[in-house]
């Protein structure tokens, strides 16, 4: 008899250990809608073009220091989302002063304001995508 409780017992408990609880699982569809893609079927393609691009940051751009930028470097990243809004912006690698940097995050940020992207699309759906870019200045004086 022990040995008949004692297999229930442990069958149960393997029973219990292998099958989750309902309240208990995921919410996949959640994470799914939030994914962050760096390969798309399509990228998301900038109002005018790449072009337009960089001379909506040279025509908007405002640094504290203007002295010796000219070829300075730039390597930004950011995400656009399925409205092909601009968020999430962030300096991986420049030469620039730190107001420099914290300026040219503000133009980026006015930029997102009042332009957008044609957001990514993957399978057929918009998805959200992480843009990493490099900008060199070229000033003039």
């Amino acid at each position: 008899m022990k040995i008949l409780i004692c297999r229930f017992l442990i069958f149960s408990l393997v029973l219990l250990v292998n099958f989750p609880v309902f309240g208990q699982q995921k919410d996949t569809t959640q994470i799914e809608e939030t994914k962050i893609y760096t390969i798309a079927e399509n990228r998301p393609i900038f109002e005018g073009g790449q072009d337009n691009f960089y001379k909506i940051i040279s025509k908007n751009l405002k640094l504290a220091e203007k002295s010796n930028v000219t070829g300075s470097r730039v390597f930004i990243e950011f995400v656009i989302d399925t409205t092909g809004k601009m968020t999430d912006f962030k300096i991986l690698k420049s030469n620039f002063s730190k107001k420099n940097n914290e300026g040219f995050l503000k133009t980026l940020d006015s930029i997102s304001e009042n332009y957008t992207w044609k957001p990514a699309v993957h399978k057929g759906k918009k998805v959200f995508y992480r843009m990493s870019l490099p900008i060199i200045l070229r000033l003039s004086e």
